[in-house]
């Protein structure tokens, strides 16, 4: 090869080492988790982000609005993951209007689910999502129970009937 070639190659290499380097901090910030923490926050309990999300479903002629609330909290008991890093848990808010009246109000933690936890899964894990599923016939929501920032879960359904009754049971159809 000429000279010139390997010139070319050389700027060509550089230039994209360049690009692809020249602001590493904005993608560090696209890809920050749940368990996001600022950078002048000292290390202890992690904590996941709080979360607030509507959700309108249109059911049986009539409109629900279903807000979900997520807190993390520091009077539950910490979550120790195999590395030592402690997490707090967290407490989801389920308000459900049904045609613009209240129709229930109603607060969990990972307590609701723990007859279907195993010892290990209540120990090591929080709860960490929910959301309403509209693929359900009914008032239903997904719920999630997991290891954190890991992908070891446990899915749930939790079903609302008419009257404000809550069913839970464990979300298998995603299991083949």
């Amino acid at each position: 090869m000429k000279p010139y070639t390997y010139i070319c190659l050389l700027a060509a290499a550089l230039a994209g080492a360049a690009c692809r380097n020249a602001n590493p901090v904005a993608v560090e910030e696209a890809h920050q988790g749940e368990y996001a923490a600022a950078a002048d926050e000292p290390l202890g309990v992690q904590r996941m982000n709080a979360y607030d999300h509507t959700d309108t479903i249109s059911l049986g002629g009539a409109t629900y609005v279903c807000r979900i609330e997520r807190t993390p909290s520091d009077s539950l008991p910490t979550v120790t993951d195999d590395f030592g890093v402690e997490f707090a848990d967290n407490v989801y808010r389920l308000t459900i209007e049904r045609n613009g009246a209240p129709f229930l109000e109603r607060r969990f933690t990972k307590a609701a689910f723990a007859h279907l936890l195993t010892d290990d899964m209540l120990r090591h894990s929080v709860l960490d999502g929910m959301r309403a599923d509209t693929t359900v016939a009914g008032l239903a929501f997904v719920v999630s129970v997991s290891q954190p920032q890991s992908d070891i879960y446990q899915p749930f359904l939790l079903t609302v009937d008419g009257s404000g009754a809550i069913a839970i049971e464990r979300d298998t159809r995603d299991i083949q």
